[in-house]
């Protein structure tokens, strides 16, 4: 509310940090241990309290994974039954996750990869084609 920074605390994984025009609003931020949520809560001297949960969504123009993905040289002979990740359309250099089903499923970008590359996908391990 006050528009001005807020220094925070970092105690293990939760952060703490002051809000309202005169500090009177604690919030607090703590990743929950499936690694793609966190809780927030809030608590106010003014009644004002809250909870929320919220969860991590890569977008399509995601920039890069939230884990490094391993790159291995263009094989002589790739494996064949290793999918071919599909590009992205519009955006040179991003693939979409070949084992991601989601609807919105998550983008490598691969731009420093060679064509034909091995890449692991950092969630599922599985190896695919860089096309």
């Amino acid at each position: 509310m006050s528009g001005s920074e807020k220094p925070a605390t970092v105690n293990g994984n939760t952060i703490t940090w002051k809000a309202g025009w005169f500090n009177e609003t604690t919030w607090t931020l703590t990743p929950q241990k499936d690694g793609t949520t966190a809780l927030v809560t809030s608590k106010s001297g003014l009644g004002v309290n809250g909870t929320a949960t919220f969860s991590r969504a890569q977008s399509e123009t995601a920039a890069a994974p939230p884990s490094p993905l391993s790159v291995t040289s263009p094989p002589s002979n790739p494996p064949a039954n290793l999918p071919v990740a599909k590009p992205v359309h519009g955006q040179p250099g991003y693939v979409y996750n070949p084992f991601d089903s989601s609807p919105k499923p998550g983008v490598f970008d691969v731009r420093s990869t060679a064509h034909g590359a091995t890449m692991r996908d950092p969630v599922s391990g599985k190896l695919f084609i860089v096309p």
